[in-house]
């Protein structure tokens, strides 16, 4: 912060908890019991790959079950709680006229996210590794007053 621009303000961190929801729970429980079985029959040298990949698959059931089904157009299908906190949080921040930038590992999470936020009609820019305009819409997302929220 100090290197970059001494008059930003404190940086200030709230941690918010969310559940997994029913049907997110039980989707959960299936792949660890399925990934547990399958760990039992694997060397010690794969083991600890295959766990890696557990729990990345764990991660995106927790941030929403549509981004481990690689199904991000039924998103809203699916329950999440992280999502559900997402859109709260979303709602009062663009209530208090802020701007949002949200981050994910995913592509179908930010393809989630750019669903809702379409189909909520809220303005936003967007960059991924692909993206070849990212001056463009990093200067869209600082200048445009409608464009509320960045996803990255």
């Amino acid at each position: 912060k100090e290197e970059v621009l001494k008059d930003l303000p404190e940086k200030i961190e709230e941690i918010s908890h969310c559940p997994l929801l029913h049907d997110q729970y039980t989707l959960y429980q299936q792949v660890v019991e399925k990934e547990r079985q399958e760990l039992t029959h694997l060397s010690a040298d794969s083991s600890a790959v295959h766990i890696f990949t557990i729990l990345m698959k764990l991660k995106m059931i927790c941030n929403h079950p549509a981004c481990y089904l690689k199904n991000p157009a039924d998103y809203q299908k699916y329950q999440s709680g992280k999502f559900a906190l997402f859109k709260e949080l979303l709602d009062e921040a663009l209530g208090s006229n802020q701007k949002v930038v949200v981050f994910s590992q995913y592509l179908n999470m930010l393809d989630i996210f750019e669903l809702y936020l379409n189909h909520s009609k809220i303005s936003f820019a967007s960059i991924r590794g692909s993206t070849k305009n990212r001056a463009q819409e990093i200067q869209r997302f600082q200048q445009d007053p409608n464009c509320k929220v960045f996803l990255g």
